[in-house]
This record gives C-alpha cells, sequence and structure tokens, in this order.
C-alpha cells in the first residue's frame, strides 16, 4: 500500500516533467517574433533618403556643398541683402549681449545662402561696382556708397589677398587689368564669382560690428568667363 503522502510529490513530479515544455514553448514564440521583426522592411532598407534642407519655413532641395553647381542660380550686384544687414545692424546696437549673438548668428545663416562659395554676382546696365573706402580691392555697389553697414567685394592678386584664400581663387591678369583701368575714372560692369574663406564669420565673409563693414570675398572673372 502507497504511502498517501507520497502522492503530492508524484503530483509535483509530474508537474515538474511538464515545465520544461511550457519554458520550450515560450522560448519558440519568442524565436519566431524575433525572426518575424528581422524580416520586415525597415525605413533605411526601403530607400530612405534624409529630408531636404528647410529654409523660411518651406521645403526646397539642399544645396550642394561646394564646386560650380552652388552658382546655379546666379545673383544681381544690386540684389543686396537686406535682412541680415539689418540684423548686423541691430546687433551693433542692442545692450543685451545674448540678444546681439542671436541676431548675428541669424544673419549669418541667411548670408550662408546668399554668397556661397562658387555663386556667381554680375553688375547690371544701371548698377556696377565702385571702389570702397577701404583698401583699393574692395569694390562695392555704386548704388550703396555711403550706407551702414556696409557691403564690400574683396578681390585678391598674388601680391594682395588674405591668408586663407586658395591659388586658384585668385582674380587672374587678365580680369584685373580692365578692372584697374575702369575704376580710374567709372563704374566696373562685370562678373564675380564669390570664393572661400576659412578663417571669416562664414564660409566667404567677415562682420567688423567695430567698423560696420561686411566684407565678401570673391575673385573677378575675365570677360565672357562664366
Amino acid at each position: 500500500m502507497r504511502n498517501p503522502a507520497w502522492r503530492p510529490r508524484l503530483a509535483e513530479a509530474r508537474s515538474s516533467r511538464r515545465r520544461p515544455r511550457a519554458v520550450q514553448l515560450l522560448i519558440f514564440c519568442g524565436l519566431a517574433w524575433a525572426l518575424a521583426q528581422s524580416c520586415s522592411p525597415r525605413p533605411r532598407d526601403a530607400g530612405f533618403s534624409p529630408p531636404p534642407a528647410i529654409k523660411g519655413g518651406a521645403i526646397s532641395p539642399a544645396p550642394p556643398a561646394s564646386g560650380r553647381g552652388a552658382s546655379a542660380i546666379d545673383l544681381r550686384i544690386e540684389d543686396l541683402p537686406g535682412e541680415p544687414l539689418d540684423l548686423l545692424a541691430r546687433s551693433s546696437v542692442d545692450s543685451c549681449p545674448i540678444c546681439a549673438e542671436k541676431l548675428r548668428r541669424e544673419a549669418f545663416g541667411l548670408l550662408e545662402e546668399t554668397y556661397r562659395p562658387g555663386r556667381i554676382l554680375t553688375t547690371t546696365p544701371t548698377v556696377g561696382l565702385i571702389r570702397a573706402e577701404g583698401p583699393d580691392n574692395e569694390l562695392t555697389p555704386e548704388t550703396f556708397r555711403g550706407s551702414l553697414p556696409s557691403l564690400t567685394f574683396r578681390f585678391h592678386t598674388s601680391s594682395n589677398r588674405l591668408v586663407g584664400i586658395a591659388d586658384h581663387d585668385l582674380t587672374e591678369a587678365a580680369a584685373l587689368e580692365p578692372l584697374t583701368a575702369t575704376l580710374d575714372s567709372t563704374a566696373f560692369h562685370g562678373t564675380i564669382q564669390i570664393v572661400g574663406y576659412p578663417y571669416g564669420d562664414g564660409t566667404s565673409f567677415l562682420w567688423s560690428a567695430s567698423e560696420q563693414v561686411l566684407q565678401v570675398q570673391c575673385k573677378v572673372l575675365p570677360s565672357g568667363q562664366r
């Protein structure tokens, strides 16, 4: 005759033999779920690409980083950057250093869009370039003389250049000679190209708060060259 005390132990033993099957079932379900997740397409695998750049609240294609493609949309010399110049003027008189810095950063961001390296600027029959009140190699739109903040375009030569301006961004003699002769008597009409400058407030420009001058680095192109 079996001891009745064995019955609970027997039931427990039978239950313990069933437990591994339950654990195996859970492991199998977990593996099946993981396999299903690994097989489902992810955004990256489905041809995902970063969103385009956002400008002014509207979505526009991201601009090329450098090269001739950056000048796909040319500008006229007379198309002055009114908004960033106004922001820079306000930053110069703002008594709050944090507010002034915020205004400058906003202005520099707008200027990066306008004067990125590689962009082409052309004069028009009514607005040319004249010598600025400064170094001989600084030009300013003739309708902008005497305005503050002032806007100048500085070109560079082998004998008069800022440290950091690349050799291929120097103005060639073919463009320099007619430019110099023209500026002695009248406004220059032609084409300039924005060039990079690694030590500025932006990729191509310098801002002097004390002198209220925004200086953009450029290269004067020979007549007929684009």
